[in-house]
């Protein structure tokens, strides 16, 4: 499970290398980054996405999206990318589409894979640019709660001390060591409601508040939880 794991990280690192001062890096040709550098738009979100590369590149290391055929009830036939590219008031499944990133948009990046029957899941929300403090308060609202979550997956307890952890409530299935979960608290700024898109995927904020999401997939062990998409 945990090359599984490794395969999100290396991809979360080509797609947002290491941020400089100043600058937010953005994905750009084959993974070369871009940078805004004052610019009032930088690349599409489609291209961010760089669609049919990232699926060769997932082959490559023998393992499969897990969004490309995913058709459930509620989304509008299989999903047909491998990555969820959700902009400002979206917060999940945004489908990538041709939307020039702007000085200041909110980037959620959400990427599955599967080997041999186990998935690796994780999701992270940076600020393209110059940053706004309620957008960075959001973002990092998203990744303590996810902490939070982390602390409590512990065998013994249950699913619904993660939820409490993070803030909500509930019972659910014990937790047992070698049981893998996937947590993705995502939140918007002044609603807790939300509407789809005509597309059937994207999720948004009801008010267009803006949104933030993060996630990690973790393995629960005799000693406490183990993230298998944290960057080494």
């Amino acid at each position: 499970m945990p090359a599984r794991g490794g395969l999100i990280m290396r991809a979360r690192r080509s797609l947002l290398p290491a941020p400089r001062p100043g600058a937010q890096p953005l994905l750009g040709e084959d993974g070369r980054e871009r940078l805004l550098n004052g610019s009032d738009e930088g690349p599409v979100v489609a291209e961010v996405g760089r669609q049919e590369g990232w699926r060769t590149r997932i082959r490559r290391r023998g393992a499969e999206s897990c969004y490309w055929d995913y058709a459930p009830s509620f989304g509008n036939g299989p999903f047909r990318n491998v990555i969820c590219l959700s902009v400002n008031d979206a917060v999940l499944h945004g489908l990538p589409r041709d939307y020039g990133l702007r000085d200041g948009d909110v980037l959620s990046m959400d990427l599955a894979v599967a080997i041999d029957g186990w998935v690796a899941d994780a999701a992270r929300t940076v600020v393209v640019g110059t940053p706004d403090d309620a957008d960075l308060r959001i973002v990092r609202a998203t990744e303590e709660a996810l902490e939070a979550g982390i602390r409590a997956a512990r065998p013994g307890n249950r699913l619904g001390d993660i939820s409490a952890a993070i803030g909500g409530a509930g019972r659910g299935m014990r937790l047992q060591p070698g049981l893998t979960i996937a947590l993705e608290p995502w939140l918007a700024r002044t609603t807790d409601r939300i509407v789809y898109d005509p597309d059937g995927w994207t999720i948004r904020s009801a008010d267009g508040s803006r949104t933030a999401h993060s996630e990690h997939t973790l393995a629960i062990t005799d000693d406490g939880p183990l993230v298998l998409t944290r960057p080494a």
